[in-house]
């Protein structure tokens, strides 16, 4: 009979019984463990193995594929030194040191290429469809689509960001992609909406881009991610068009800057969670060949998609009482 090896450790990441199915049935998958126990409450984890069919190099291999850390002895970053950085730091290697920060310099370059080609798009469309159009310029639509690309911009290319660590989060902050991604982008562009057409068309709209927004980032950690991303697009687009509409006699474009670098501040937050997560802290962790790839055509298709949706829905669709 073969022997039985057991060995303890602590596993970083575990915030819900979601997370403990999550690695119970990771570890149980690897060949030759007999036998898998974890504790939430004190984050360890006991595992029986098979020497001879499995190493413990395999098993801490299935912890950390799932977004998760192993720990061993008594130090929370695995017996590497933890490193803080500075918002000096942050920004010097973000721009300057090419071995860190893939993604996130990834992300800046696909907002950048966003903003310039939606623009474009919609400077050919200007020419093209509405430069005759009287309400144009009456209904001050050219402002409210310089609104509309930077909010594609802005939660585009936070989804592009989360979706390359996708694979590599723990289940909390899947949840909380599902609801900032759904609630930003449902009240930024039902607030859009529902500044040029009314209550209904903007909450209707919002809603629908929100919920969507928020199913595809919450859905890396099953029904609880993607029942926040619904909530929160569902709250989101009825909270942007309302909050328009009570402003339409006050001010309201005085009050677009600040919902929007609201936003992208919430946005900036979300990015380091998620990066912050994945490394645990470790400064240059992160390895480029671990994130998901993404093809720029596919997302740029996505964003003109969703750009020239809502700048038909501007000039064309539905309007309210109060906007004819």
């Amino acid at each position: 009979m073969a022997d039985i090896a057991v060995s303890e450790f602590s596993i970083k990441g575990m915030h819900c019984d979601s997370c403990v199915k999550t690695l119970r049935k990771a570890i149980g998958s690897v060949a030759g463990v007999k036998d898998v126990n974890i504790d939430l409450n004190t984050g360890k984890a006991m595992v029986e193995y098979d020497p001879e069919n499995t190493t413990m190099k395999a098993i801490t291999s299935a912890v950390e594929t799932n977004g998760y850390k192993a720990v061993f002895g008594g130090n929370p970053n695995g017996g590497e030194p933890s490193v803080q950085m500075s918002g000096l730091d942050i920004f010097s290697h973000l721009f300057f040191d090419k071995t860190r920060f893939h993604a996130e310099r990834g992300m800046l370059r696909i907002a950048v290429l966003t903003f310039v080609a939606l623009s474009a798009l919609e400077i050919v469309a200007y020419y093209a469809f509405f430069v005759n159009n009287p309400a144009f310029a009456a209904r001050n639509y050219g402002t409210y689509i310089f609104y509309l690309i930077l909010a594609v911009t802005l939660t585009g290319s936070a989804l592009w960001h989360l979706d390359a660590y996708r694979k590599k989060v723990t289940c909390q902050t899947g949840m909380m992609m599902g609801m900032t991604l759904g609630m930003l982008s449902g009240f930024l562009l039902g607030a859009i909406v529902g500044a040029t057409n009314g209550m209904f068309a903007g909450s209707a709209f919002g809603m629908i881009v929100g919920m969507l927004f928020g199913v595809y980032g919450g859905r890396c950690c099953g029904i609880m991610g993607i029942m926040e991303g619904l909530m929160a697009g569902f709250m989101g687009g009825i909270m942007g068009a309302m909050t328009t509409i009570m402003l339409i006699n006050d001010n309201m474009l005085l009050f677009f800057p600040l919902i929007f670098s609201s936003s992208a501040i919430i946005l900036t937050g979300l990015t380091y969670m998620i990066y912050k997560d994945y490394n645990h802290g470790m400064i240059g962790k992160a390895n480029p060949n671990d994130l998901q790839s993404h093809s720029f055509s596919i997302f740029i298709t996505f964003a003109f998609s969703l750009t020239m949706a809502t700048t038909w829905i501007i000039v064309y669709g539905p309007r309210s009482v109060l906007f004819q």
